[in-house]
């Protein structure tokens, strides 16, 4: 099926424009098997593909996770947000040789899991801390798009034993998820997306069960308060006192890891049916346009400390993260994937994501990809 551009079909273009950015796993349930997009963005989703997915460096990301000796840093996120995007580029194109990439990229990482299960890169006395949850969050997603692709029942089997693992080492009597990690464990907590994901695949009542704890640690005395603070109308921008350092355990404004654990959220409303979880992710996305996007453009800052003119790049220019601006737009596809046809705001949602894909599709370099500072190439 030959289509000119639509903007609707933009949950394709983030997937080659961010190819580290993390899709929703679904099957294809519609009737229409593929889309071929013609015209100018038809070539820039080609170069996009040719020149940054299937050029991917593919052992330099499965290298981390055959050595445990890290302490703190993120390199176990690299090779999930990199093969969903894959994954989401196959569907479109059904290149053979793309599928091959990815086939192999996911044998080489189920390759590196110990007989514990664990999946990651950080030294057993130094799990749970820092980015390590976070990055088998990532690899759990990975694995379980694979599996959702291909059929291979290796993949989601590895994917259980990823968070399996994970189990024994939080929950119940053991360490609380919400002290691990940075960001008052919103990091950490984020796995509930994948928990979920393989409740709805396997329909073993654990991870069910798991993904409730998690969303309960959220209210306890050391949680995030994620959902009482929301029921509150509590602005995030006040819900902690802002940190003497940005990048740390004691800031619970970051919003990148918010939001990755209201992804989650919505995976267990689809089970559970509360409504209430609808409203706020909505409350949530009105609060962060009124401090963070930029009505000009468009686009969105990073955070409330990149606004225009407070912040500004070396050329004087706007300043706007292409990863993060990624997120939200992917973070949009994902969300109208799942929100109910009648639910009262799901107009807003889908204006605010056409806006979005016009804008990044504005200001996306010749040869295919966007470079780190959005409007300013010169930007490092």
């Amino acid at each position: 099926m030959m289509i000119p551009f639509k903007v609707k079909t933009f949950s394709f273009l983030l997937a080659c424009a961010c190819s580290t950015a993390g899709m929703a796993q679904v099957g294809n349930d519609s009737p229409v098997k593929q889309v071929k997009i013609s015209g100018y963005v038809g070539t820039r989703i080609t170069d996009c593909i040719e020149h940054r997915v299937k050029a991917q460096d593919v052992d330099h990301l499965v290298e981390p996770f055959r050595h445990q000796n890290e302490k703190s840093r993120w390199q176990s996120e690299f090779w999930g947000k990199w093969i969903q995007g894959a994954i989401a580029s196959y569907r479109y194109n059904r290149d053979p040789e793309l599928y091959q990439i990815i086939k192999d990229a996911a044998e080489s990482l189920m390759a590196t899991q110990l007989p514990n299960g664990y999946i990651g890169n950080y030294a057993p006395e130094y799990q749970l801390q820092q980015w390590d949850v976070w990055g088998r969050k990532y690899t759990s997603l990975g694995l379980i798009a694979w599996y959702d692709l291909s059929g291979d029942k290796k993949a989601l089997e590895a994917a259980c034993r990823v968070v399996d693992h994970l189990m024994t080492q939080v929950g119940p009597g053991k360490v609380d998820i919400v002290s691990t990690g940075n960001y008052i464990g919103m990091p950490s907590s984020s796995v509930l997306e994948p928990v979920m994901y393989l409740y709805n695949r396997t329909k073993e009542k654990r991870y069910l069960d798991f993904a409730k704890y998690i969303v309960g640690q959220w209210e306890t005395p050391g949680g995030p308060q994620l959902i009482s603070k929301a029921i509150a109308d509590v602005p995030v921008a006040n819900r902690f006192p802002h940190p003497k350092t940005w990048f740390s355990r004691e800031n619970g404004q970051k919003a990148y890891e918010m939001m990755s654990c209201y992804e989650g959220l919505l995976e267990l409303y689809k089970v559970t049916g509360n409504h209430l979880y609808l409203d706020k992710l909505y409350e949530y996305i009105v609060y962060s346009d009124s401090i963070m996007l930029d009505r000009e453009t468009g686009l969105y800052y990073r955070d409330a400390k990149y606004v225009y003119p407070k912040h500004k790049t070396s050329s004087g220019k706007k300043d706007f993260w292409a990863r993060g601006d990624g997120w939200v737009l992917a973070g949009l596809a994902k969300v109208l994937k799942d929100l109910p046809a009648d639910y009262e705001h799901r107009s807003f949602f889908v204006n605010k994501y056409v806006k979005l894909a016009e804008a990044v599709a504005a200001i996306q370099q010749p040869e295919g990809y966007w470079t780190r500072s959005m409007m300013d190439p010169t930007h490092a």
